[in-house]
């Protein structure tokens, strides 16, 4: 009886649907499997990352930056002239820290604090500012997104080729 135990032990006895015999075809992925796999992986990454293009979302929020400050200086200008009855000349704008009333000609009263501080463009540089006559002014920037349109947004000869020119004007 012992004999016939080892023996019985020694040999294979497996059915061909045996879980065994399942188990040793099948222990990874094909070569043609894997890549599949990492094609498919690689059309949903480019798809992925060309929705969101982040280089354009960049230039969009800086776009919107500029775009704000010019509405803020815009606002600015607008108190002073109020209190002063002109917009300030073009230098005393650009280099003043903060736009106060004590650039007023004339002004005497309080001194009045109208932007605490000119924002400069997200590229470090000054805002385009114009003063055309005491009751007239133009403000502009280049915006980077050359695909932007809507009010404000201009082509200019000023701007590289691949911007366009952003302005706001007295009301």
């Amino acid at each position: 009886f012992r004999n016939a135990a080892e023996s019985f032990l020694r040999t294979p006895h497996h059915s061909k649907n045996s879980p065994t015999l399942l188990l040793k075809k099948s222990k990874g992925f094909t070569l043609i499997e894997i890549l599949v796999v990492v094609g498919i992986l690689g059309l949903l990454v480019t798809a992925f990352i060309s929705l969101i293009n982040p280089t354009l979302q960049i230039q969009k929020s800086r776009d919107a930056r500029r775009k704000s400050d010019l509405r803020q200086i815009q606002s600015a200008l607008e108190l002073f002239r109020a209190d002063c009855g002109q917009y300030p000349d073009d230098v005393s704008f650009v280099l003043s820290s903060p736009l106060t009333s004590s650039t007023c000609p004339g002004f005497t009263g309080p001194t009045v604090v109208y932007m605490q501080s000119v924002p400069k463009n997200p590229n470090g540089t000054n805002y385009y500012y114009d003063r055309t006559s005491t009751n007239t002014y133009g403000l502009a920037t280049c915006i980077e997104n050359a695909n932007d349109v809507g009010e404000g947004v201009v082509t200019n000869a000023s701007c590289p080729p691949s911007n366009k020119s952003y302005g706001v004007y007295n009301p």
